[in-house]
């Protein structure tokens, strides 16, 4: 008998009110090919296959008991039916680690990129149609991960998939940007690839009131206007008001949902709509014990609220772009989130592989263009702890932080560094940000450990920001903490006990929460998460860093964050 869970589907915006749409969710027929049979996947053909177990969608194959630690292909299969002859487009929130889709066994898309959102186009008539869909998760799969990523790569399709219709002169996003705190806004239209240049007619409304006429220029694609919000209200952490804009030509209607908002980045502090804003938060990985990244509604929720509890107002997403439904929760909460895009401690070697440059500013621009419209991502960032003082990294990082700007100038760059002084790249970020565990990594042999070394560390960051060529750009300690066994106690307070986790982050929390001359703080990390065996670094196979186990438990050190941020807060 098979055992299975059914995930619960998490629709996000925008919402294509119009067009037929076929939800993908739910129980596929599977086939696990092992990495010792499967073939390339550029050369897997699904002719043939045999499928004898069934799997959900979303989900990863190898989190359930039966495949877990096994690395090949995992082959999905299902019919759907459409309604409407000509053309459509299947679209997926996420694939690990790389994936082929065939549609009644026609290839229709190829990615190589993790947890980038992927659509892909195609022609079917009116019935019942096959779609097979083959995920690798083995490592030669993809140029973007690497063995040595800190974070466990699952297989699979992670989110949300459906088909609809693409209808004559079709909308793919209306991208809102706040010009200013008085409800002005600019909306940046994108059509189908297939509408002309020239004059088109739009329907647009806000809110579901009344709807307006527009007539605006198509340019390659692409038309912009400048628009009034009638009775708008700001996005705040503390008042997350959100409004909606429809748009519609004489065949298709999409619906957007965006916050009114500024951002800015001066004099070492990040202004919210004009007013400084201290991040306080957590660093969090999309990671279950038992589903791996697969997470649904519920889990996204959960994580949410257990952060509030902890008196938050920031999280960064490490190191993947984040579920949509989960920045939806973040923007109907109040959170302020640091959107990722796939990296972790590249060498100078990938950096300057152009195969894996090409590839990173491909999946960046993507997470932009896939999260504009949410005002709670405040920052962008890319590769965490890279090589950044290599001559390799210049040119990359110059590129993804230009790609970044051209695609949305309204939010902040950063990228996690670990290279200190000797980064040659923090010219172009916009916010500095740094990785640094004293407390952890630094530990000798006195009992209790001494954490005198936390405020040098600071001042070390802080003088960073005060070189000239810095000019004043807001800090972030985007990484720091230390690592507790749930349930592990002495009385002595040695390192992997609760005890000991709880007196630094305790410590750490009121030393940046004191200090005026840094702008946020990422502890590190929100629950613990399943990565690989490293020696004595990574006991039972998690980083164990969380302030709540895999369970979402929470350790002694809990409270401590919740007193010192909710003191904060109160002042």
């Amino acid at each position: 008998m098979f055992k299975y869970a059914i995930i619960i589907s998490m629709n996000t915006y925008p919402l294509f009110t119009r067009r037929e749409i076929t939800d993908l969710d739910g129980i596929w027929k599977f086939r696990f090919i092992s990495e010792e049979e499967a073939p390339a996947l550029k050369d897997f053909s699904p002719k043939g296959i045999v499928y004898d177990s069934i799997e959900t969608v979303p989900g990863c194959f190898d989190a359930t008991q039966q495949l877990a630690g096994k690395r090949g292909i995992g082959v999905y299969r299902r019919t759907f039916c459409i309604t409407k002859s000509g053309r459509h487009i299947f679209s997926c929130g996420g694939f690990l680690l790389a994936a082929r889709v065939f549609i009644d066994g026609v290839e229709i898309g190829f990615t190589d990129q993790p947890y980038s959102k992927e659509a892909f186009e195609f022609e079917a008539d009116a019935g019942e149609h096959e779609i097979i869909i083959a995920c690798d998760n083995r490592f030669s799969a993809t140029p973007m991960w690497e063995p040595f990523y800190d974070f466990y790569a699952y297989g699979g399709i992670i989110r949300h998939t459906d088909i609809m219709d693409i209808p004559a002169g079709a909308i793919q996003r209306a991208a809102v940007f706040p010009l200013d705190l008085e409800g002005n806004v600019k909306v940046a239209i994108t059509f189908d690839s297939a509408v002309s240049d020239g004059d088109i007619a739009l329907s647009i409304s806000f809110d579901g009131g009344d709807a307006i006429t527009k007539t605006v220029k198509v340019s390659g694609g692409k038309a912009a206007l400048e628009l009034a919000v009638p009775n708008p209200t700001l996005w705040s952490t503390d008042a997350p008001n959100l409004h909606t804009i429809a748009v519609a030509t004489e065949n298709d209607a999409i619906v957007e949902r965006f916050g009114i908002r500024t951002l800015e980045a001066k004099n070492k502090e990040i202004l919210l709509n004009g007013k400084p804003v201290k991040l306080l938060g957590y660093n969090r990985h999309e990671s279950d014990a038992d589903l791996g990244p697969a997470l649904g509604p519920q889990q996204h929720l959960q994580d949410l609220k257990l952060l509030k509890e902890m008196n938050c107002n920031f999280i960064r997403g490490c190191h993947y772009p984040q579920h949509q439904g989960f920045l939806d929760l973040c923007d109907e909460m109040g959170f302020l989130v640091w959107e990722e895009a796939l990296s972790w401690g590249n060498k100078a070697e990938h950096l300057g592989d152009p195969i894996f440059s090409t590839k990173l500013v491909e999946a960046t621009a993507t997470m932009v263009r896939t999260s504009i419209n949410h005002p709670s991502v405040i920052l962008w960032g890319f590769l965490n702890e890279s090589h950044s003082d290599t001559p390799e990294s210049y040119p990359l990082i110059k590129k993804l932080s230009e790609t970044i700007r051209e695609n949305d100038p309204s939010r902040l760059v950063t990228f996690a560094s670990n290279r200190y002084e000797k980064d040659i790249c923090l010219e172009f970020a916009d916010v500095l940000s740094f990785n640094i565990y004293p407390g952890w990594y630094d530990v000798g042999m006195d009992l209790p450990y001494p954490l005198e070394p936390i405020e040098p560390w600071l001042e070390r960051l802080c003088a960073i920001t005060d070189q000239p060529k810095n000019a004043g750009k807001p800090l972030i300690v985007s990484e720091i903490g230390g690592a507790a066994i749930y349930g592990c106690h002495d009385r002595i307070g040695s390192q992997w006990t609760e005890e000991y986790q709880a007196r630094l982050l305790r410590r750490i929390c009121e030393d940046i929460v004191a200090n005026d001359a840094i702008a946020g703080l990422a502890l590190w990390m929100f629950a613990d998460s399943r990565t690989y065996v490293c020696g004595q670094m990574r006991p039972r196979g998690f980083n164990n860093k969380g302030t709540l186990d895999e369970y979402r438990r929470p350790k002694l050190a809990f409270d401590d964050v919740k007193e010192v941020f909710g003191n904060y807060f109160s002042k």
